[in-house]
């Protein structure tokens, strides 16, 4: 079942010295001084971008950023997602409040990708928040770097907390030279402390700066999020407000 999740009545963000902010309130799409849409690409999460036409899947409602997964009546699957214009520097933390659907197929997520040329994972990426099925009471936090002289050798940690999703939420990061922690309503979920001795494959994290990035993507055949029921869509998540804040 879809539901809408109105934000007019939430209460108010503090946005003093932001460095970054979107309450979603304004006009009908995100602005674009700010965001951009999500491009197609080979990945699951980004394939079906390729049948999604402009801002279809992506909306501001009642106060809300709306993204949401869905099969056309030509019966392509069409995902909605944005990135920011906007990098976060190190010692900022990221707040995203937002709540979703969950159903059979999909892959919401909140997380950043970093401003680099090298190839992925080498420069890290950072999962504030990631749902599949397989473990559908519980949001996946996790973070992506390279094995060292290994090239696009996939070094993952993670944790996944139990997070009622269809509640408000505010995931938050912390990226420091000496750490990067995730929240989930202030709660410390996940914690990855720069080792010893780091260099660029083992803390990528601060050396670059990252974008944002929010998007309702879907599975299929042979994927991690797993088969799609049609039956299940439209999925939608709400986001109500993106700060970034200075940690110092």
């Amino acid at each position: 079942l879809a539901f809408c999740y109105s934000c007019s009545n939430a209460p108010e963000v503090d946005i003093k010295d932001a460095l970054f902010y979107d309450l979603f309130n304004e006009g009908s799409i995100p602005s674009a001084d700010k965001w951009k849409l999500c491009t197609p690409g080979k990945s699951v999460w980004a394939r079906n971008f390729a049948n999604t036409e402009g801002y279809e899947n992506v909306k501001i409602e009642d106060g809300c950023l709306v993204l949401t997964a869905s099969k056309g009546e030509d019966g392509l699957y069409r995902t909605g997602g944005i990135r920011s214009l906007y990098t976060t520097p190190i010692n900022t933390r990221l707040e995203v409040k937002a709540r979703l659907e969950t159903g059979r197929g999909g892959f919401p997520a909140i997380w950043q990708m970093p401003k680099s040329t090298l190839p992925w994972p080498e420069a890290g990426e950072i999962d504030l928040m990631e749902w599949v099925q397989d473990e559908p009471d519980d949001a996946y936090h996790t973070i992506h770097r390279s094995v060292a002289g290994i090239p696009n050798k996939d070094d993952a940690d993670h944790n996944t907390s139990l997070t009622d999703l269809s509640q408000w939420h505010v995931f938050a990061a912390e990226r420091t030279a000496e750490s990067l922690v995730i929240f989930v309503d202030e709660m410390e979920v996940f914690r990855f402390d720069k080792p010893d001795n780091a260099d660029v494959y083992t803390y990528p994290f601060d050396q670059f700066e990252y974008d944002i990035i929010l998007n309702y993507s879907l599975g299929g055949p042979s994927t991690w999020p797993g088969e799609i029921a049609d039956e299940d869509l439209p999925l939608r998540m709400y986001v109500d407000y993106v700060v970034v804040r200075p940690l110092y």
